[in-house]
């Protein structure tokens, strides 16, 4: 990418206009300072951060209303926009998103803390800094602001700058950083609050606005891209890409975290092509009495090493997790509420295991050590050559995994490739999955 607006321009053609269906009162702004030098660094946090604001409580979702613009245009577009409120996030803002296995709640990631934010009455939250001598003002790194109050406030700075305050006696550290402030706006005293320690340890700042801290950066993520390792000395700015690394290990998930979808109309296929995880395959396969070629794909040892056992054992989920435990692979199994809930439609583990059993008996069953982020045209087009075929890319296009280790626009040149490739080789094709920008989509040439 040359610059911020293109990113921009492609990160918002393949993500589309949204409006969450839980929260259609929030809006999410992703800002980019006009003085920030265009970097490697800069286009991997600007890939990171709208990665995580852009749907669900962790990132993984696609279903928040947001915006990527200037520092310079942030007020004009609250001064526009219908929601109640907005998370505003500077470029070199990351936060923790992980849900680990025990948790059986809803994560409090600073999504969640943003939506509890929504509910109270609270006008804004912020990183107050109260320099001796100097004005009070609010860090631009990440701000939560009640739009319903700042309007009727006259539409004040966001960025603060009052003369006349009260300020805790206490700091988070060193002198200037106070749990709260009261500030007097339109003859109005206003409580702002700052952020907590909980929710401190949980994000990092890149300050990117600084060249010596930008240049570690340069460095890191080079280091990350280049050799997808993350055991690395990441200097002063550890604690970022801790954060950020979090959620890079490998895992196996003994069920899906998707939906199942719909059944396309043409059923007749001679080749599936489906990801390792879960049951969303076979159920599938079953639902279409599908008798042809299926093939298991991933571009982790460790996720074929485990299908291949789960087939040629016949294990239940129960087995399957045992087996993972005793194999030390990481995995997911459902354990929250939510994600029962999300597995409805697969129904019990005995309907599972029968789509299990359907697929051994029925199909002709592969495993393909296969990575959409580095696949070989020509392998594909042998392979789809003169076939009816049904590809399932789950979440890869979307997944934060990749996001992080290439660029958005390596993900959109494999994502477009894949497509061109099915297009002009396969008799016909079914594609879903998620697109580059976390959209969930279906392409169909059923006409060949």
């Amino acid at each position: 990418m040359k610059n911020f607006e293109e990113f921009k321009i492609y990160w918002e053609k393949y993500s589309g206009k949204r409006k969450t269906k839980q929260k259609p009162d929030m809006l999410f702004v992703m800002v980019y300072r006009e003085d920030l030098p265009w970097s490697f660094a800069t286009e991997k946090q600007c890939q990171t951060l709208v990665n995580q604001i852009s749907g669900g409580l962790t990132g993984s979702a696609a279903d928040h209303q947001h915006i990527l613009c200037y520092k310079s245009e942030v007020e004009d577009i609250l001064k526009n926009t219908d929601c109640t409120h907005a998370m505003i996030l500077a470029v070199g803002m990351v936060f923790d998103v992980t849900v680990t296995e025990t948790s059986t709640s809803m994560p409090k990631t600073a999504i969640k803390k943003f939506y509890d934010f929504t509910e109270s009455d609270l006008y804004c939250k912020g990183h107050i800094l109260c320099h001796r001598g100097k004005p009070a003002t609010i860090h631009h790194q990440h701000i939560e602001l009640n739009l319903v109050k700042w309007k009727k406030f006259g539409c004040p700075s966001i960025y603060g700058g009052w003369n006349n305050f009260e300020r805790s006696d206490e700091n988070f550290h060193d002198d200037y950083t106070p749990p709260w402030i009261i500030v007097e706006i339109n003859d109005q005293k206003v409580y702002i609050q700052n952020f907590d320690n909980d929710e401190r340890k949980n994000k990092s700042f890149a300050y990117p606005h600084l060249s010596e801290r930008q240049e570690i950066h340069e460095r890191n993520w080079k280091h990350l891209t280049e050799t997808k390792r993350f055991d690395y000395d990441w200097g002063i700015h550890h604690t970022y890409f801790k954060l950020l690394c979090s959620r890079l290990q490998q895992t196996y998930y003994i069920k899906n975290t998707e939906k199942l979808g719909n059944l396309p109309a043409f059923r007749e296929f001679d080749l599936i092509m489906s990801p390792t995880a879960g049951y969303n395959t076979e159920l599938l396969a079953r639902n279409m009495m599908f008798e042809g070629e299926l093939v298991f794909y991933d571009y982790c040892d460790d996720n074929l090493k485990m299908k291949r056992l789960v087939y040629e054992m016949h294990l239940t989920p129960e087995q399957t997790l045992k087996a993972a435990q005793f194999l030390q692979i990481n995995c997911w199994n459902p354990t929250r509420e939510i994600d029962f809930k999300k597995l409805e439609e697969y129904g019990s583990d005995e309907n599972m295991m029968e789509a299990q059993t359907y697929v051994r008996d029925k199909c002709d069953v592969s495993f393909s050590k296969t990575d959409l982020m580095t696949f070989n045209y020509d392998d594909f087009k042998h392979l789809f050559k003169n076939k009816h075929v049904f590809f399932n890319a789950s979440n890869i296009f979307g997944y934060h995994n990749n996001h992080i280790h290439y660029t958005l626009d390596h993900v959109i040149n494999k994502y477009e490739e894949l497509l061109e490739c099915l297009k002009t080789h396969s008799k016909s094709f079914h594609f879903r999955g998620t697109n580059p920008g976390k959209e969930k989509v279906y392409h169909e040439n059923i006409l060949r």
